[in-house]
């Protein structure tokens, strides 16, 4: 093979793993705006919700495109096709005034969440929906410390997790931790406020969601890696998500962290 044609290949192969992030990323947006619009009835989303399923399905054909042809005309026109699909993302993220970034890998998104537990002045909310533990490894390890540690900085701080109750030794571990941390720190008042939600509930295990002041992060696992994304707009953490938070919060099947809830 020749060096041109090595190179032709190897811009193929990044190519294709451009296109896999981008419709990853893109999946997420899909599926947001699904419940944005859909449940929450949020219909002035309901143009960027179309837009997101359009570029999605271009993205999938540029992707197939790309697996399918390696020669250097096919690439630039890829590469042209691809301008305008994240043009086209900047758009759709400027026309709500709001800033939106992707993260892969479990380091990449824990110093995101991490970075903004240190900038939030006024509330952490969090969710752990998994049947699971949390991932294991100094990143996330970074991540719950720093939950902690802001959660006692200030008694202007406002801290609450949700925990979906499940049997998974693991997670009854993480919630004994949390269950301990939670006493201790709110001998000092409510710093540190924690609730298991029982009961089913529409597919939580899909995405974990975080607001951090007007930082609103979701995050997935698949396996022992994690992906997230974040969108920084305080319209849409107070008007749509906080909304969500709080419904899971006082649902009737959620109550304070106890030892008779994790046996």
């Amino acid at each position: 093979m020749s060096i041109k044609d090595e190179i032709t290949t190897k811009g193929a192969w990044l190519a294709k793993r451009s296109f896999l992030y981008i419709a990853l990323g893109l999946l997420v947006v899909y599926f947001v705006g699904a419940y944005l619009v859909l449940e929450l009835d949020a219909g002035k989303f309901e143009k960027p919700f179309l837009g997101s399923t359009l570029f999605l399905l271009l993205v999938a054909a540029l992707g197939h495109a790309a697996s399918q042809g390696r020669s250097q005309q096919k690439l630039e026109r890829i590469e042209s096709e691809l301008g305008s699909v994240t043009g086209g993302l900047a758009d759709l993220a400027a026309h709500r005034n709001a800033e939106v970034a992707f993260f892969a890998g479990n380091s990449r998104v824990y110093d995101a969440t991490v970075r903004a537990v240190l900038a939030a002045r006024e509330r952490v909310w969090v969710t752990h929906m998994r049947n699971e533990g949390p991932l294991r490894g100094d990143a996330a390890d970074r991540h719950f410390k720093a939950c902690r540690e802001w959660a006692l900085r200030s008694e202007e701080h406002h801290f609450r997790r949700i925990i979906l109750r499940g049997d998974n030794p693991g997670l009854r571990d993480f919630c004994r931790q949390e269950l301990k941390f939670a006493a201790k720190a709110n001998a000092r008042g409510d710093r540190y406020l924690v609730k298991i939600l029982s009961g089913p509930v529409h597919l939580t295990e899909a995405f974990n969601v975080g607001i951090y002041d007007d930082v609103v992060f979701f995050t997935h696992r698949d396996g022992d890696q994690a992906i997230g994304f974040s969108v920084r707009s305080r319209e849409f953490a107070d008007n749509y998500i906080q909304h969500y938070y709080n419904r899971l919060w006082h649902n009737e099947n959620s109550e304070p962290i106890s030892a008779d809830l994790l046996d």
